[in-house]
């Protein structure tokens, strides 16, 4: 069941556009498109949101002014808990909103009941409620399923400018052929991960970890894994500590996990994830003295979105694992890009940035010595060796 906080969570207030939005995905927004004619926006442009009081940059993806739609996506993704979409919305359905409007632009609420459909163009028809300007782009919860069904498009009525009446919204349905059309079936940005990869990846790992040939990720056997949800029964191994470090490391700070991507001919692969940790100053020594276990970096050691949203980690440990065997030859090219960019949205890049790794296998140190990391004399908790680097901020910008 969808929570009204819940529901508020996922709302996104754009001031630019005098409009309201909300998310589709953990890294997708969507709001009216009508407002980005009347601000020269188009594909490619970035777009100001506020999301739970944090103003967040977005990039314009889509834009049909006809069925009155944008979308926009997060260069990572927030962990949210969103509401379940659906087209179940019938005549006499009671609906609940709320946008940030210019009589209240810190948000009011709205009421309006289902009249029925409007055709060509396909909206839904509201009656009884005041959609006012600034409500554009709010989503509608329905109170007899707990879903989002549609998006305010539009007062009906405004006599004298003063009484709105009713108004019509955009189908989820119609919102959701967009996406589609729009995305495909992999997220808007690829290398990133949601909430919803993690089982993918636990299985990926686990299946990595317990055979000595590297599977690709697309096999079939990574496939029935996942699901059927039996790594145990057909790989005789289910590591739950490093299943619960890398969900623990996913909600402390989304984007510290990334896949690699590589693409072709015939479209975007995703071939490996990279893993950076933005650690305290403690949980670097702590982890480079052998104290604490790679899978024992937690909330204590880790610092969290806010903390470096504000610059404030300059200490990060790095790791990459579950690699396609068909990895191609620009595979260290990616792994470096993918490394690259996840330092830059996590680091402090005011101050030098000091690099750690712990590496378990042959391959492992190639890419060490491929990243100029050099090795240290202690061992890690697990006994393995450790390898470290410092880079200036000139170092990342122009690698």
């Amino acid at each position: 069941m969808c929570s009204y906080k819940k529901f508020h969570n996922s709302i996104i207030n754009v001031p630019s556009l005098g409009q309201t939005g909300f998310f589709l995905t953990d890294s997708v927004v969507v709001t009216c498109a009508h407002g980005a004619k009347e601000n020269d926006l188009e594909i490619g442009s970035n777009l100001e949101i506020i999301t739970c009081g944090k103003s967040i940059c977005v990039t314009v993806d889509f834009i049909d002014f006809d069925i009155d739609v944008l979308l926009a996506h997060l260069d990572r993704s927030i962990n949210l808990s969103l509401c379940e979409a659906s087209s179940d919305v019938y005549a006499f359905d009671d609906l609940y909103s709320f946008g940030y409007t210019k009589k209240c632009p810190g948000g009011e609420s709205c009421t309006v009941e289902v009249e029925g459909l409007s055709r060509d163009p396909l909206l839904l028809k509201l009656k009884g409620g005041a959609v006012v300007p600034g409500m554009s782009g709010a989503p509608l919860l329905n109170a007899r399923n707990d879903c989002i069904v549609g998006m305010i498009k539009s007062s009906r009525t405004i006599q004298n400018n003063s009484t709105p009446t009713g108004g019509r919204a955009i189908l989820i349905s119609t919102i959701k052929e967009v996406y589609d059309n729009c995305y495909g079936t992999m997220s808007s940005n690829p290398a990133n991960v949601s909430i919803e990869d993690l089982e993918t990846i636990f299985c990926i790992c686990e299946a990595a970890y317990a055979t000595t040939n590297p599977l690709a990720m697309s096999s079939e056997l990574i496939a029935y894994l996942k699901k059927e949800k039996r790594f145990s029964a057909l790989i005789n191994r289910q590591d739950m500590a490093r299943r619960n470090a890398i969900k623990t490391w996913f909600s402390i700070n989304p984007f510290c996990l990334r896949f690699i991507v590589a693409q072709d001919e015939k479209g975007k692969h995703r071939l490996g994830i990279t893993c950076v940790l933005p650690l305290t100053t403690n949980g670097y020594e702590s982890y480079r003295n052998g104290e604490i276990g790679e899978f024992e970096l937690n909330e204590d050691y880790l610092m969290d979105r806010d903390e470096t949203d504000k610059g404030m980690c300059n200490c990060l440990c790095i790791q990459s694992f579950a690699f396609s065997s068909k990895f191609p030859r620009n595979g260290k090219q990616l792994l470096k890009e993918s490394f690259v960019d996840q330092i830059l949205k996590l680091a402090n890049l005011c101050s030098d940035i000091h690099i750690i790794a712990e590496i378990g296998t042959n391959q492992g140190r190639k890419m060490a010595e491929y990243f100029k990391m050099n090795m240290l004399y202690m061992l890690s908790f697990d006994k393995r060796p450790l390898y470290e680097m410092i880079l200036s901020p000139s170092d990342i910008l122009n690698t």
